[in-house]
């Protein structure tokens, strides 16, 4: 009868090297595609603050926000829109000239309290239009002998690209994460399986034929120094020892049969010893 097993040794770990490989590497993908974004995010944020910073110091001047090229040379491609706007909300400069002379709060893609809070300090804020999703930078860029600001910068660049970017770059890597795992796992298993689950199979139909009766039994050479390879001694050493004794059993069961053969013998023969006594 073949020993039958409640659980597979392999398949126990496969499952447990597939359950931590998946928690390791989805922690650190996430780990690092966090940091990934939010350094891209640092980048567009530095880049929308430079044009308010590059007027603070006075190397640009606010007709620099009408003017793409210029404007495409700090921010970068993903340029949208940009102006400057009064403190009473009217437009001044604006990469679209149609939009000059125009209140701020007629356009829907602005909102009323950005204005307020500009006051205190710039800001930047995501906004969605339609499918596109972009971000803006709205801060103070002149002042009325230290008062409060009366000039402000918008800046506004497109980053449906770059959330499309990494919405893919997601996918990769869970994608290869669910690879490297399979794969890894794979390996692991052919390993445990001639390594460990093969040999422990061969140790347990040794032990099988050993409990039918079958002495000769043997599990051959150690090859492995190991703990399997050292549960393959010990075998091996228990049943020679146990052919060793069943031996010597028989050996002394043997000589007691011929002990008792002789005995039959000399007690068979007594009879005419005596009755020749008797006669003479």
């Amino acid at each position: 009868m073949k020993p039958h097993f409640r659980f597979s040794l392999a398949l126990t770990l496969g499952c447990l090297v597939v359950a931590i490989e998946g928690a390791v590497l989805l922690s650190l993908g996430s780990f690092y595609l966090q940091h990934f974004t939010a350094e891209v995010n640092k980048r567009l944020e530095a880049s929308l603050a430079e044009p308010s910073a590059l007027v603070a110091q006075g190397a640009f001047s606010t007709d620099a926000f009408g003017q793409r090229d210029t404007l495409l040379s700090v921010v970068g491609p993903a340029l949208d829109d940009a102006m400057v706007v009064s403190a009473d909300g009217v437009i001044l400069v604006a990469l679209d000239p149609s939009r000059v002379g125009q209140r701020w709060n007629e356009f829907p893609e602005v909102k009323a309290d950005w204005l307020p809070r500009a006051m205190l300090s710039g800001f930047s804020e995501r906004l969605k239009i339609g499918a596109n999703s972009y971000l803006v930078r709205l801060a103070p860029v002149a002042s009325a002998s230290g008062e409060a600001p009366i000039l402000f910068s918008y800046v506004r660049i497109r980053t449906t690209e770059n959330e499309q970017e990494l919405a893919t770059l997601q996918l990769r890597l869970i994608g290869g994460s669910i690879a490297a795992t399979v794969i890894t796992t794979i390996a692991l298993l052919f390993g445990v399986h001639f390594l460990v689950t093969r040999r422990l199979r061969r140790v347990a139909d040794a032990v099988e034929q050993v409990t039918a009766g079958n002495y000769l039994t043997s599990l051959g050479p150690v090859h492995l120094s190991d703990e399997i390879g050292f549960l393959k001694a010990g075998f091996n050493t228990m049943t020679e020892r146990l052919r060793q004794g069943f031996e010597e059993l028989r050996n002394a069961f043997r000589d007691l049969e011929i002990a008792e053969q002789k005995y039959r013998v000399l007690v068979e023969n007594a009879d005419e010893a005596i009755a020749v006594v008797q006669d003479g």
